[in-house]
């Protein structure tokens, strides 16, 4: 067990979360059922929110390695990707736009395209 703790610490220190933890912006949900999930496949934070039969999944990419958010002058920055969204295709944006994170994912709650 002590082996798995380690690892875990040594994963924690490499990917920064700590770091990150101080600038994950706070969402503010609006009646949803949010479930907090384990980080698979590079992201830093995954959700679901859920309302009704409805669910969609949530991730933070800080570091690009699930896909790519260029920033207006060109470089990657942390984004966030909501799926499905509205259109049943997926939806990104920075970090830092959660009221963009927000309605898209309300639009993809209240879309009856899925």
């Amino acid at each position: 067990m002590m082996d798995k703790v380690m690892d875990r610490y040594a994963m924690e220190k490499e990917l920064d979360w700590r770091k990150w933890t101080k600038k994950i912006p706070f969402l503010k949900f609006p009646g949803w059922e949010v479930k907090p999930i384990p980080p698979f496949a590079c992201a830093l934070v995954r959700f679901i929110v859920q309302k009704g039969d409805k669910d969609v999944s949530v991730y933070l990419d800080v570091d690009n390695s699930l896909g790519i958010w260029i920033d207006d002058e060109g470089n990657p920055e942390p984004y966030w990707e909501i799926n499905p969204a509205a259109d049943g295709d997926t939806y990104r944006c920075a970090m830092d736009e959660t009221f963009a994170l927000q309605h898209a994912i309300a639009e993809s709650l209240k879309s009856t395209s899925r």
